[in-house]
């Protein structure tokens, strides 16, 4: 297991000792370790800057220097790039090749005009125009049927008729990997899996089904917590009842 930036733990399972690896027409012998990472080809970390040690970084530069083999050396990075809007066919790449961590869409609108007493009226329709005796009727029937009306704080009990999933025959069991998300999503989504285990909406399982999770933001800025079940309802059978 190797500990990624993100603080999430990636499966090692093999090891290339003493590859051959050339950086700017030099060589240089890495011990690297195969991960499942997008976007990424190869990355140097402390293995490489100990070989290499003492060295020079320039950030401004960009460029570094140290020696090798008895030689000055200097790596010169790809300078800043001038950013220009990017087009459908590029974006389609990137997506195709998991190289998108997040993306955000800005959009400009105009201030809205300010409140001012002329501008204020009341709604057309409020509670003053339901009759005193709706309301109370209403409030009787809520107190009446308040194991409904009240937010539920656990999963539902069992039942005579419980609800059951029904398969398509010879349907191995379907598991989805985890879907790519940012790291600010991957604390939401760890949040609000908490809050469910603490109030009783999900419980822990090792079932072999598994479908993964996406956050969709709602209007009020805030996070909603989807699960993507399209592949289990592929492969379910579907109730048909005749008309």
């Amino acid at each position: 297991m190797c500990d990624g930036c993100n603080g999430d733990f990636l499966p090692c399972t093999s090891f290339c000792p003493q590859a051959q690896v050339t950086i700017a027409s030099l060589l240089f012998p890495l011990d690297l370790y195969p991960l499942d990472l997008s976007g990424t080809d190869l990355i140097l970390g402390v293995q490489w800057h100990s070989q290499i040690s003492p060295f020079i970084m320039d950030y401004n530069g960009p460029f570094m220097r140290f020696m090798w083999e008895n030689k000055m050396v200097e790596l010169k990075g790809e300078p800043r790039p001038n950013p220009s809007p990017i087009t459908a066919h590029q974006l389609r790449h990137l997506q195709q090749t998991n190289r998108v961590e997040a993306l955000f869409q800005l959009t400009l609108e105009p201030l809205p005009k300010p409140i001012t007493s002329t501008s204020f009226s009341t709604p057309a329709s409020s509670t003053a125009d339901i009759p005193t005796s709706t309301i109370s009727q209403l409030q009787q029937l809520i107190q009446q049927y308040s194991t409904i009306f009240s937010t539920p704080t656990s999963i539902p009990p069992s039942r005579q008729t419980d609800h059951v999933i029904n398969l398509l025959p010879n349907t191995p069991p379907i598991s989805i990997r985890p879907y790519c998300y940012p790291h600010f999503q991957k604390e939401e989504i760890e949040s609000q899996v908490q809050k469910m285990l603490a109030s009783g909406f999900i419980t822990p399982s090792t079932s072999l089904f598994s479908s993964p999770v996406l956050l969709v933001k709602k209007k009020d800025g805030t996070w909603c917590f989807c699960v993507d079940y399209r592949a289990l309802n592929a492969a379910t059978v579907k109730d048909k009842f005749p008309i």
